[in-house]
């Protein structure tokens, strides 16, 4: 299960891609005063809202939806390398104890 920003049919919306459904919490808004994923950050209501949609009929099919980026405007940004136990191997690095914490530069594309 993943938590997504999507738009279909040119309408930006949020919620959770489960394998073949999607499950559009932005149109479950009023019940889960959380219109945007941001929104949903920001409470720290996730891990209900998760909960609360695991039985949920599918909104959308993966195909139906055009995936969008999780946050349009975010305040800061943190980048995870060396996280997982094969990464350091992957780009040639030494094996680390903690994972390495950075700020990435800010691209516009």
């Amino acid at each position: 299960m993943r938590i997504v920003s999507f738009t279909r049919d040119g309408t930006a919306s949020w919620g959770v891609l489960d394998g073949v459904r999607v499950i559009d919490l932005g149109l479950r808004s009023a019940e889960l005063a959380a219109p945007t994923f941001a929104d949903a950050m920001r409470s720290g209501s996730l891990l209900d809202i998760a909960v609360a949609c695991a039985g949920a009929p599918a909104d959308w099919h993966p195909g139906d939806i055009q995936l969008a980026v999780p946050f349009a405007a975010p305040g800061k940004v943190l980048g995870v390398g060396l996280n997982y136990s094969s990464h350091p191997r992957e780009v040639g690095a030494a094996i680390v104890v903690y994972p390495a914490i950075f700020i990435p530069g800010v691209s516009r594309g």
